[in-house]
């Protein structure tokens, strides 16, 4: 291809381009313009000072949820420590009724073996009392009274009762 033939072509583009950017230049100029007329007019108007500044509706929300925030912080710092007294509550109550607890069950199981091993103790102290001649003393003073203070006659006695008591006598002086 030629260059002769190139040149007119881009050419008329060029001039065509050129043509379209001075439209913009000269619409923006105008534009412009009437921006800063806009502005000498609302500059040159007072300002009214008794009005209050307006709050856009962005301020309001971020003042509003900022004031939410701190309610619910403040909340969050009472639950925790109302957790923590009510905690320390549970716990003291909870040791108050497992120590009455224990010593209820401790004073019931201790009764119920003192029950069951007295009779046991005191019958197995009494023999060896017995059986080491202690109370021998003791034993014929108290069949000698109840045998004196007996309204019945001796007649009335089983002699066989006295025969008895006679051998176990005679068995506890042989053994000793």
């Amino acid at each position: 291809m030629d260059k002769e033939l190139l040149y007119p072509v881009l050419q008329k583009k060029t001039e065509r381009k050129m043509l379209e950017l001075e439209s913009i230049v000269k619409t923006q100029g105008n534009l412009i313009s009437e921006l800063q007329t806009k502005l000498k007019n609302t500059s040159s108007q007072p300002v009214n000072d008794n009005t209050p500044p307006s709050i856009s509706f962005v301020e309001y929300t971020s003042i509003a949820l900022a004031c939410v925030t701190l309610l619910i912080t403040a909340l969050g710092i009472g639950v925790a420590i109302l957790s923590v007294w009510g905690y320390n509550n549970i716990k003291s109550s909870t040791n108050k009724i497992a120590s009455d607890l224990a010593t209820s069950k401790a004073t019931t199981v201790a009764k119920e073996q003192v029950k069951k091993d007295i009779p046991i103790v005191v019958k197995e102290q009494l023999n060896q009392l017995i059986n080491e001649g202690e109370l021998n003393k003791t034993l014929e003073d108290v069949v000698d009274m109840i045998m004196r203070n007996n309204k019945h006659s001796e007649s009335s006695i089983d002699p066989q009762l006295f025969a008895e008591l006679d051998e176990e006598q005679e068995e506890l002086n042989e053994s000793q």
